[in-house]
């Protein structure tokens, strides 16, 4: 009895050993099939020139180029003077607003500021929460004793109070609606004391 199992084992044994080489040689002849098919259109291509890259790719790369060597405000003056708000948000993306901000002084100069707020405010449906963050921190770090930028300061904060106030009336229950209406309140905030900064020089005349 012992030696019946014994053969049964050893045949099976044999017929699994020789069927498991017989898929594995089936495997292998289909991978190498596949390969040869793949490798052929992969060198075809390999001899077309690459694509040369688009104006946005150039400028992405110099403004990457210019946050490597930390000068944060040519970068901001590069891609806010482009006209661009793609070029805008990703320069956004590839520096966080609390490291930017919270150097010491302020890296950006106060027009650069400006034009980042009035960019950015130009459409609060998309990049919410990136814009969110750079308003919020824009608006801390503005300089409001700037005298070359007095009259462009208010105008800019007037018209994101009006941006922000829009989506705040259109959109009343979204998830964003309370921090754009701490926003706006900063922002008249800051209005209200540029007006009175304006305003105490004629008074004690």
């Amino acid at each position: 009895m012992y030696r019946i199992r014994e053969t049964t084992r050893s045949i099976l044994r044999d017929e699994t050993t020789a069927s498991f080489r017989e898929l594995l040689t089936t495997q292998k002849n289909e991978i190498n099939t596949l390969l040869r098919q793949s490798l052929t259109p992969t060198i075809t291509r390999t001899t077309t020139p690459l694509p040369t890259p688009s104006t946005l790719d150039v400028k992405q790369q110099h403004v990457l180029k210019l946050i490597r060597l930390n000068q944060l405000n040519q970068a901001f003056e590069f891609v806010l003077s482009a006209s661009d708000l793609n070029l805008v948000i990703y320069l956004c993306e590839n520096v966080r607003p609390t490291d930017l901000f919270s150097i010491q002084p302020c890296p950006l100069q106060t027009p650069v500021v400006l034009s980042l707020i009035q960019q950015l405010a130009a459409d609060l449906n998309t990049y919410q929460e990136l814009k969110y963050s750079y308003l919020h921190e824009a608006l801390i770090c503005l300089d409001l004793s700037h005298p070359s930028v007095r009259d462009y300061l208010q105008t800019v904060l007037i018209d994101l109070n009006k941006k922000l106030y829009t989506y705040i009336q259109t959109n009343p229950s979204t998830s964003m609606t309370k921090r754009f209406q701490l926003l706006l309140m900063a922002s008249q905030g800051l209005v209200q004391k540029f007006v009175q900064q304006r305003a105490t020089p004629s008074s004690l005349k």
